[in-house]
C-alpha cells in the first residue's frame, strides 16, 4: 500500500527536458568552452586522438620516397642545399628546383615553399631520411585532429559541453572520424602530401584565433589569424578558401557583432593579398604562368568541348561525395582516362548535378536560419571550390587529396545527425543517440580497416600503381607507372623465366597505356626501351626495326628510337637491313605525313651508311627541295635515280 495520505493524489507531472529540435547552434558560450575543455577528462581525450592518428600511419614510417617525392626532396637541387636552399626555395616557383628552370608544366605554376622549407631543414640535420619525414607527417597529423576536437567544441557546443560526458558528444566522434577517414591516406602515407596537412593546419589556426578574437576583442589573436593563414597559404593555395570559411563561422556560430567579424575578415584578406603578391612576384605571373597547356597530362580537358568538359566535371563532384561516403575503391592516379569523357545524358552525371543543386538549395534556405547542415555545406563546396576544375583546371580530373580540406564536412556531419539530430525527433531519443553512437562506431570501425588496407600499398611505386591499375584500369598514367616500376624489377633480376616475365608484363602495361592514350609521349619513350631490351634477348632486328617504325609512326620524335638507330648504325653488320629500312620510315611513312624534318634526319642517317644509294639521295633532294632548302639538296644529286622505285 502507498503511503497515508498520497491515495487519489494526482502525481505531480514533470519538468519537460528542453530539446533542441532545429537544426540551428545553440549560442556560443566561450569562457564555457574554455573551462570545459581545459578539463582532465578532455585533454586526455585528446591525447587518445593523437596517438590514434599517429599510431594509424606508424607503419608507413620506414617507406622510402615515392611519385614526387622525389620532385620535392630527394631530386631537388634546392632541398638537397639544405638550409642554404631556402631562399631559393621561397623565391621560386616549387617545380624548378627539380627541373632546372621553370618550365610550367601544369596550368597556373606551383608555388608551395613552406612544406619544402621543412624538408630542407630535415636534410640539413638528417639527409635523405624518409622515415623521418613520414615521422614529422604523423605528428602534425596528429596535431590537425586535435586542433580539430578543440575547434568542434567552438562548432557543437551543445553537443561537446557535456562536462563527464563529453565523450558522447559530437566533437571527440567528429575529430576520429577526420583522423580514421581513408580518403585521407594520400596525404599522410604520401611524404609530399606535407604541403595539404600543413596548410589546412594553418587555415584551421587561423579559424581559432578568430573565435578567440571574437570572444576577447585582442588584437593579439588578429596577428594570429594573420600569421597563421599566411604559413597555411606558403604551405598551400587551398587555404586561400578560408577567407569564406572564417567569416561564415563567425556568423554561424557567434553573436559576434559585424565589426568583429570585418575586422577579422580584413586581416585573412590581408594575409591573402600579401601571399598573392609574393606568389606573382615568384612564378612570374597572377595565375596563368603565361603558357597554355596542351599535355593531356596535364590538362585532361584538352581534348573534351565544352558540354563534355563541364559534365565530366560534375560527375567528379559525384565521386566525391561517393568516395566521402564509401571510400572504395581508392587510388593515387586519375589520370585520363581513369574518368572517361562523360555527356549530360549520362545517369550519373545527371544525379551529382541535382545533388549539388539540392545542396546549394538547403544551404541557402538555411543561411538566414543559420542551420548546421547550410554551414557545413557552404564550408564543404567553398573549401572544394579551388580544386574542383570549376573555375579553373588543377592539372587532373580529381584527387583524393583534393578532398582533404573538404572532407572534414562529412566527418562533422555524419556524428551530428547520428548523435544530435536524429535521436531528438524521437520520443525516447536517449535510445536513438545510443543507436547513433553504435553506428558511429561502426562507421569509424570500418574507416579504420580500410586505411590500414590502403595504408601498405604506399610502400613501393610498384604497390601503389598495381593498386591504382585494379581500381581505375583506363588510366593511362598508371599503366605507364606500373609498366615503368615492372621494368625496373626487370632490370634489378637475374637472367631466366622470371626476368622475361616481367618484361612481357611490363609491355603489356606500357601498351595498354597507348590503348587509352596512343600519343602519350612518355609511353613511347618507355616502349621503345621494352624493344630494345627484348631485341637484346632474341636479336631478331627485323622485328626490332617494324616496332620502331610503329612507335615512330605515332611520335617521330621519340628520342630513344633515334639515339638507338645512331647506335646500330656504328655496327657495319646491320647496313643491309637498316638502308632499306631509312629509306621505306623516311621517304614512304613520314614524309607523306608531313614529317619532312624527321624524314630527313632518318634519311641521312642512311646516307650516313652509303653516301653513293641513288634512292636514299632522291629522297633527300625530294625531301629538302619540299623543306625549302634547294642549296642543301643540290649536295645529295650526285647519284639519284627517281625514288618511287624500290629496292
Amino acid at each position: 500500500m502507498g503511503k497515508p495520505g498520497r491515495m487519489g493524489k494526482k502525481p505531480k507531472s514533470r519538468p519537460k527536458k528542453k530539446v533542441f529540435r532545429k537544426d540551428q547552434p545553440a549560442p556560443l558560450d566561450l569562457k564555457l568552452f574554455s573551462r570545459v575543455f581545459w578539463t582532465k577528462n578532455t585533454l586526455a581525450a585528446a591525447a587518445v586522438i593523437f596517438v590514434i592518428a599517429f599510431a594509424l600511419y606508424a607503419p608507413a614510417i620506414p617507406y622510402d620516397y615515392i611519385l614526387d617525392d622525389k620532385v620535392v626532396i630527394s631530386e631537388n637541387t634546392f632541398t638537397t642545399s639544405g638550409i642554404d636552399g631556402i631562399w631559393d626555395i621561397l623565391s621560386k616557383e616549387s617545380f624548378e628546383g627539380y627541373l632546372g628552370s621553370q618550365q610550367n608544366l601544369v596550368a597556373g605554376s606551383r608555388y608551395r615553399p613552406l612544406s619544402i622549407v621543412s624538408f630542407a631543414i630535415e636534410y640539413e640535420f638528417f639527409g635523405l631520411s624518409p622515415s623521418v619525414s613520414h615521422i614529422v607527417n604523423g605528428i602534425l597529423y596528429g596535431l590537425t585532429c586535435v586542433l580539430l576536437f578543440r575547434l568542434f567544441f567552438l562548432l557543437f557546443p551543445r553537443s561537446g559541453n557535456k562536462g563527464p560526458v563529453f565523450y558522447l558528444g559530437v566533437p571527440l566522434v567528429a575529430a576520429l572520424f577526420f583522423a580514421v577517414h581513408p580518403i585521407h591516406t594520400e596525404v599522410v602515407a604520401n611524404i609530399k602530401g606535407r604541403d595539404e596537412i600543413m596548410a589546412f593546419l594553418g587555415a584551421l589556426g587561423a579559424l581559432y584565433f578568430s573565435f578567440r578574437y571574437v570572444d576577447k576583442g585582442k588584437r593579439l589573436f588578429l596577428i594570429g589569424v594573420f600569421i597563421t593563414l599566411f604559413l597555411g597559404l606558403m604551405s598551400k593555395e587551398n587555404a586561400i578558401t578560408f577567407l569564406a570559411v572564417i567569416p561564415l563561422s563567425l556568423y554561424f556560430f557567434t553573436k559576434s557583432t559585424a565589426g568583429r567579424i570585418v575586422s577579422v575578415s580584413i586581416v585573412a584578406a590581408l594575409a591573402v593579398g600579401i601571399f598573392l603578391l609574393i606568389r606573382t612576384a615568384a612564378v612570374g605571373s597572377f595565375f596563368t604562368g603565361g603558357a597554355e597547356i596542351t599535355d593531356l597530362m596535364n590538362n585532361p580537358f584538352v581534348e573534351m568541348n565544352g558540354p563534355q568538359k563541364y559534365a565530366t566535371v560534375v560527375y567528379t563532384l559525384g565521386k566525391y561525395i561517393q568516395l566521402l561516403f564509401v571510400p572504395f575503391p581508392l587510388s593515387h592516379d586519375y589520370y585520363p582516362y581513369a574518368i572517361a569523357i562523360k555527356e549530360w545524358v549520362n545517369i550519373k552525371v545527371i544525379l551529382s548535378f541535382l545533388f549539388h543543386l539540392a545542396l546549394v538549395g538547403v544551404a541557402l534556405y538555411g543561411f538566414r536560419k543559420k542551420w548546421v547542415s547550410s554551414f557545413w555545406i557552404l564550408y564543404y563546396l567553398a573549401t572544394l571550390s579551388i580544386v574542383s576544375n570549376v573555375f579553373f583546371p588543377v592539372g587532373t580530373f580529381m584527387n583524393e587529396r583534393f578532398a582533404y580540406f573538404s572532407s572534414l564536412a562529412f566527418c562533422a556531419l555524419i556524428p551530428y545527425y547520428a548523435i544530435d539530430k536524429i535521436p531528438v525527433i524521437f520520443e525516447n531519443h536517449q535510445r536513438y543517440k545510443r543507436l547513433g553512437l553504435v553506428f558511429c562506431t561502426l562507421y569509424l570501425a570500418a574507416f579504420t580497416a580500410m586505411s590500414s588496407y590502403r595504408i601498405p600499398v604506399w610502400s613501393s611505386t610498384l604497390d601503389l600503381n598495381a593498386s591504382a591499375v585494379v581500381a581505375y584500369p583506363n588510366s593511362a598514367r598508371a599503366n605507364l607507372f606500373y609498366g615503368i616500376a615492372l621494368y625496373h624489377q626487370y632490370r634489378d633480376v637475374d637472367p631466366g623465366d622470371q626476368k622475361d616475365r616481367l618484361l612481357n608484363q611490363s609491355s603489356h602495361y606500357i601498351g595498354r597505356a597507348l590503348e587509352v592514350y596512343p600519343a602519350y609521349p612518355a609511353a613511347l619513350q618507355m616502349q621503345s626501351g621494352v624493344v630494345v631490351e627484348r631485341y637484346r634477348s632474341h636479336g631478331d632486328l627485323e622485328r626490332l626495326l617494324h616496332e620502331f617504325k610503329d612507335i615512330l609512326k605515332v611520335d617521330p620524335r621519340v628520342e630513344y628510337v633515334r639515339e638507338y638507330l645512331e647506335f646500330l648504325n656504328r655496327r657495319s653488320s646491320n647496313r643491309d637491313k637498316l638502308i632499306p629500312f631509312y629509306y621505306d620510315l623516311g621517304y614512304k611513312t613520314l614524309y607523306p605525313l608531313g614529317y619532312t624534318t624527321e624524314a630527313y634526319v632518318y634519311l641521312k642517317m642512311g646516307y650516313e651508311l652509303d653516301p653513293f644509294h641513288e634512292r636514299i639521295n632522291a629522297a633527300l633532294v625530294e625531301v629538302l627541295e619540299k623543306a625549302g632548302n634547294p642549296t642543301e639538296a643540290q649536295k645529295y644529286k650526285k647519284l639519284t635515280t627517281p625514288p618511287d622505285q624500290g629496292f
